[in-house]
């Protein structure tokens, strides 16, 4: 906040929106809004924002956090699947896992040659 307060006071709209990604007209929004709340602190108005923020993510969060867990988890055994102690024999990659799942043969060849099931950010 140090940082955005001291770039929207020489007027540093460009980076602001490159670190923050807001706009001139939405950083000077939020820096009026921090001020308008007179009777507290500027910090107080911002922490307001953060947890209005937080609560209105939590089901974003509660949906995809484990979906992502469980999805970096599969791409890191599945890439160390044979320094694992105990070590995995099976086959486990793209296709023996789409294949379990039951997904018809021509989509598990489509997927499996678009993405790398050992790298993270594909899975």
């Amino acid at each position: 906040m140090f940082q955005f307060y001291e770039w929207f006071a020489t007027s540093q709209w460009t980076l602001i929106q490159g670190t923050f990604g807001i706009t001139q007209n939405q950083a000077t929004c939020i820096n009026s809004y921090s001020f308008q709340q007179a009777d507290y602190n500027t910090y107080q108005a911002y922490a307001n924002m953060m947890v209005q923020t937080i609560a209105s993510s939590l089901k974003q969060i509660g949906t995809y956090f484990p979906i992502n867990i469980a999805s970096r988890t599969l791409a890191y055994r599945m890439k160390n699947y044979a320094t694992l102690d105990p070590p995995i024999t099976t086959n486990h990659d793209c296709t023996a896992f789409m294949t379990a799942a039951l997904v018809p043969a021509a989509t598990v060849t489509t997927v499996c040659a678009k993405y790398n099931f050992d790298n993270i950010t594909d899975v």
